[in-house]
């Protein structure tokens, strides 16, 4: 056997496994879905007494219809007489989550389950198929979208931002820095949203990735006439310069 290029270290080999982990767990993502995973680990053991190896969809069921009790959206009956409105007067009808953001807590649930080796969408076994991929969870995840949509209860959709809107926003930044009787603290939180309003509609769909920017990250383009951020190597995009107290 040949000699190994360089000894091993095993505490710098585990020590960078522990960096790595850490890092993948930091994002907002791994973050939502652990809450999650604590969150049905502490209703199961309140509730049936079993624990993510032994979880049936019926868990699963009741899991997700506690946490409907805590949604905000209305879901009128045909009576109520702000059924069809999108009124924030308050009734005395149920308040439930959006039957999109119950899909969006049982596609992280089933992510959850395959991490326990649950993967199998059927199995014959125990603690082996994956209970989030159930027809019974199916089934409920189809029922809410009907009663949802049968109370005319649809998700708002957000309302395209054009360039006349980032004008009038953009002006009233600066009306607002121009005063004078202003703090520092004030006239830095103006200045900063000027900022950051301008190069993310510049950046389009990369608002995401700008709010992760750091200020090493940034740079000028030869001549000082644009700035050029680089949040991560693959992701390298160029920008006018910008004044931030200027229109």
């Amino acid at each position: 056997m040949k000699n190994l290029k360089a000894p091993i270290d095993l505490s710098s080999i585990r020590e960078r496994k522990q960096v790595l982990v850490a890092k993948q767990q930091s994002t907002p993502y791994q973050k939502q879905r652990s809450a999650l995973e604590m969150e049905f680990m502490k209703f199961l053991e309140s509730t049936s007494q079993r624990d993510m190896c032994t979880a049936i969809p019926d868990d699963t069921v009741d899991f997700l219809i506690w946490k409907d009790s805590f949604g905000k959206r209305a879901v009128h009956c045909d009576t109520c007489p702000l059924f069809g409105e999108k009124s924030v007067l308050s009734c005395s009808c149920p308040k439930r989550l959006a039957y999109s953001l119950v899909d969006s807590i049982i596609g992280k649930l089933r992510a959850i389950f395959k991490k326990y080796g649950r993967s199998a969408i059927d199995s014959p076994f125990p603690g082996l198929a994956n209970p989030v991929a159930s027809t019974l969870v199916k089934s409920y995840l189809s029922a809410i979208k009907e009663e949802q949509l049968a109370a005319r209860v649809v998700s708002k959709q957000a309302e395209p931002f054009i360039f006349q809107d980032w004008v009038i926003l953009s002006s009233e930044l600066i009306k607002r820095m121009n005063v004078q009787i202003r703090s520092p603290s004030q006239l830095f939180i103006l200045a900063r949203d000027q900022a950051f309003f301008k190069v993310q509609f510049f950046g389009g769909d990369r608002a995401e990735d700008l709010g992760r920017v750091k200020t090493k990250e940034i740079r000028y383009v030869p001549g000082r006439k644009g700035l050029l951020f680089q949040p991560y190597p693959q992701k390298v995009f160029a920008r006018r310069h910008f004044n931030p107290f200027c229109p």
